[in-house]
């Protein structure tokens, strides 16, 4: 298990990136919806290019396995796995399917980042109330030093609160973070994460 700053195991910030679609936060009464649009006059609440919602995290490794189609035969198929998921759960938890699987992760092992305790935020943070580490030197000494975050990873990239709490800050298209808020995706597939996950 990997600790945070303070302790804690890191959490996940997830960062609705800028494109379209536009992803709408509604409160309905009692219920928060969460809708994506290509509308451009539907924009007025859009949660794109913020970070709406936090969530804890476990982590697998995604294996690919082979197995034949009929005994003693010489055609096979792949398939991924997890230690605890067959690909049929995979994909459904990840809202993908096993031709979208594949083509992402190309025959390859990746990783299944499970999706845990999900805390949406009443007020979305920005990418500035956020610091990260910066190289500032690009000799064969290596010097860093904190910067405010003002541009979001492709994938994803450390950062650290006012209160120093150390955080993965993970960057989501706005179609697949809309079906995480409303609660539909419960795995986010990634080729690689960071080290310290």
């Amino acid at each position: 298990m990997v600790r945070g700053d303070r302790g804690n195991r890191m959490k996940l910030l997830l960062y609705c990136t800028k494109g379209k679609p536009y992803l709408l936060r509604e409160d309905l009464s009692e219920d928060l919806i969460f809708i994506g649009t290509n509308k451009d006059e539907l924009v007025g609440n859009s949660l794109n290019g913020t970070i709406p919602c936090e969530c804890d995290y476990e982590l697998e490794e995604i294996y690919l396995e082979e197995y034949d189609d009929y005994n003693d035969s010489i055609y096979s198929k792949t398939y991924y796995e997890t230690k605890t998921l067959q690909e049929d759960d995979l994909c459904k938890q990840s809202c993908l399917n096993a031709d979208e699987l594949d083509d992402y992760l190309k025959d390859e092992n990746g990783k299944a980042i499970h999706i845990k305790n999900l805390k949406i935020f009443d007020k979305p943070k920005r990418l500035n109330e956020f610091t990260v580490y910066t190289r500032v030197n690009y000799t064969k000494e290596k010097r860093y030093t904190m910067q405010m975050l003002n541009k979001a990873p492709q994938n994803m990239c450390y950062v650290w609160n006012e209160h120093n709490v150390k955080y993965v800050l993970i960057s989501i298209h706005p179609e697949w973070l809309c079906k995480i808020l409303n609660g539909e995706k419960k795995i986010e597939i990634r080729k690689k994460v960071l080290k310290e996950m």
